[in-house]
This record gives C-alpha cells, structure tokens and sequence, in this order.
C-alpha cells in the first residue's frame, strides 16, 4: 500500500514540494500539501470514509492518492495558486530579503500576467 507520495515540482523557476499522504483507516483521508521551503502554499484533503469495508480498499485509496496528487500538480503547474503565492510573499517581505526564489517566482508570475495582457 502506498502510505503517501512526495515530489518536488518546478514552476516559474521555483522548485516547490507536493506532499500527499494517507492519514489512515482511522483516520481515513487523504491530505496533499503544496510547500515553498516551509511555507504552505495549498492544502487540499479527501475524505473516504464511504470505501471503508469495500473489496479492493488499497486499490482505491492508492488511486485516490495518485489523483489528488496529480490533481495538485496540475492546479499549481495551471496558474491555480498564483495569487496565493504573490500574497504571501507580499505578506513576508522582510523574510524575502534572504529568500531570493520566491522573489524571482513573484517576478515570473507578474511577467505571465503580462504576456496573458498583450493581445
């Protein structure tokens, strides 16, 4: 069974991590994380609690992880957490002095925002 998955994830020029896990039977969700360094960028969770008890349990968890986790690629790959990311670099601005990615991210994300504005 697969207990989770991570992978670091380019964008923007950004190395980002995508962490999704199974937090157990007893707990039975998924849970996937986007971070920049130790910053969370976007959580998403799936609960399924309605498969519990059914024939092939392990299957479907692991294809439910595998699809919340590409589904959360895909979102940050697609532009989906692009404010996100400009505010709270904005809101960390000091921090950012030493963390000079997340400055250049900014800088890209406003450079796409641009080219989208051309005609």
């Amino acid at each position: 069974m697969i207990h989770g998955m991570n992978e670091n994830v380019r964008y923007c020029g950004v190395k980002y991590h995508v962490q999704t896990e199974d937090k157990g039977i007893n707990n039975p969700s998924l849970v996937s994380i986007i971070f920049y360094g130790g910053t969370i960028i976007a959580v998403e969770r799936i609960c399924y609690k309605e498969i519990i008890g059914k024939e092939d349990i392990e299957k479907r968890i692991t294809e439910l992880l595998n699809g919340l986790h590409r589904k959360m690629i895909e979102a940050l790959k697609g532009g989906a957490y692009d404010e996100k990311i400009k505010a709270r670099s904005e809101e960390h601005t000091s921090e950012l002095q030493s963390h000079s990615f997340i400055s250049y991210a900014v800088f890209c994300l406003k450079k796409k925002k641009k080219k989208k504005q051309k005609p």
